[in-house]
């Protein structure tokens, strides 16, 4: 996705990030360049081990029912498709302007672009963690026969699906924002990251795996003071477009 940084880069900041930071809180590298605190995913929130269930052993029947998804998905991928899943793989929050209407765009919501940027950074270096919190080869790598239509990082793992992750917290924190929009909001996500299994970058189960992260992210962000401000000035801002919709 647009906010999507070196899986190298992202794990040395990690190592940097000081553990239960106030909120506004920075951290310094050792070279004295700042590193934003976490404002909403506070170090030690997700307890990766009891969120996120271990991927399919290879060899296993469900990696198997894995493997043959995504190979059938990609014998009859259509040309729209793939051109969906190219659109998905280079996309950000503000693609659920198909939810929401084109008036949503950064220029148009710039504070809650800041503040989806904010979260995305953070959303990053949690997917870090998980990929290698439960390291899965990506289909390409896993099975020759696998051909993408989009870009395969070679450097990330392929559980759980970045992507899926982003989309989902991202689909349940517009939500909050724009309650009116929940169903098609969480239906967009649900497309997109399809697109993922019929792009070949990832399995099924990775894609389900994102969304059950996500699924306890957006329970623990709920708990977070700084999140439902954020939400409150999202919503404020978003308002004047909200009451033209329904005039």
């Amino acid at each position: 996705m647009k906010h999507a940084f070196p899986v190298v880069a992202l794990t040395a900041m990690l190592s940097l990030l000081p553990t239960g930071p106030a909120l506004g809180q920075e951290a310094k590298s050792a070279v004295g360049a700042k590193i934003p605190a976490p404002q909403f995913l506070l170090q030690g929130m997700i307890d990766l081990g009891k969120v996120l269930p271990v991927p399919p052993a290879p060899g296993t029947l469900a990696a198997l029912g894995d493997l043959e998804t995504v190979l059938q998905s990609q014998v009859s991928r259509t040309p729209e498709q793939v051109a969906l899943a190219k659109a998905v793989d280079g996309g950000g929050p503000f693609d659920f302007a198909f939810a929401l209407g084109p008036w949503f765009t950064p220029k148009q919501v710039p504070q809650t672009d800041r503040f989806l940027k904010q979260l995305g950074d953070e959303l990053q270096l949690l997917s870090v963690q998980a990929k290698n919190f439960h390291f899965r080869l990506r289909p390409p790598f896993a099975d020759p026969r696998i051909q993408p239509c989009v870009p395969v990082s070679k450097n990330s793992g392929s559980y759980p699906s970045g992507h899926s992750l982003f989309l989902f917290v991202q689909a349940g924190v517009l939500a909050e924002i724009f309650p009116d929009a929940r169903e098609s909001l969480f239906a967009y996500a649900h497309r997109a990251t399809w697109t993922r299994i019929l792009g070949g970058a990832h399995f099924p189960t990775d894609v389900v795996g994102g969304r059950l992260l996500a699924e306890a992210i957006l329970v623990e962000l709920k708990k977070n003071l700084a999140f439902w401000e954020a939400v409150k000035i999202c919503s404020a801002e978003a308002a004047p477009f909200r009451m033209k919709k329904t005039a």
